[in-house]
């Protein structure tokens, strides 16, 4: 999901008659449409690789650290233009090798550790359970 998409979901809720409490919280935690991934990712191959990763837990938060670091988002053009690519988010999320390797690549210049969950909202379901979170700490913090 991007910025704008969230942006309208929200205004929609609002035009219900909810207010969701930190939204701009919210739509901060988004990927701003013209953001290298958003823009790859909306192409029709980035569309079916995004399927593809969407099964993968942490699979976005490591796609969007991966092209963060020195070339990659050529290596992330790469994975998605290529046959199997999605393989390879399969491997860092979900064996030893791949978390190994997620840890190294904070070593890297650039780098950043790739299992570190990035804080923001990929999909329908991050932004309901962000929606969720942000209602239940304001009933918390009436009571």
């Amino acid at each position: 999901m991007t910025r704008s998409q969230v942006a309208g979901a929200l205004a929609k809720v609002a035009d219900a008659g909810a207010k969701v409490p930190n939204a701009d919280r919210i739509l901060a935690a988004t990927l701003p449409d013209n953001s290298f991934l958003a823009k790859e990712l909306s192409t029709p191959a980035g569309r079916k690789f995004m399927r593809k990763v969407a099964r993968q837990r942490g699979g976005f938060d490591r796609l969007d650290r991966l092209s963060s670091i020195s070339r990659g988002q050529t290596l992330v053009r790469d994975l998605i233009r290529g046959a199997d690519g999605d393989k390879f988010i399969e491997y860092l999320t979900t064996t030893r090798g791949g978390r190994n390797l997620g840890s190294t690549l904070a070593g890297a210049r650039q780098g950043t550790n790739l299992n570190q969950p990035t804080g923001r909202i990929y999909t329908a379901d991050d932004l309901m359970a962000a929606i969720e979170a942000s209602l239940a700490a304001q009933a918390d913090s009436a009571r």
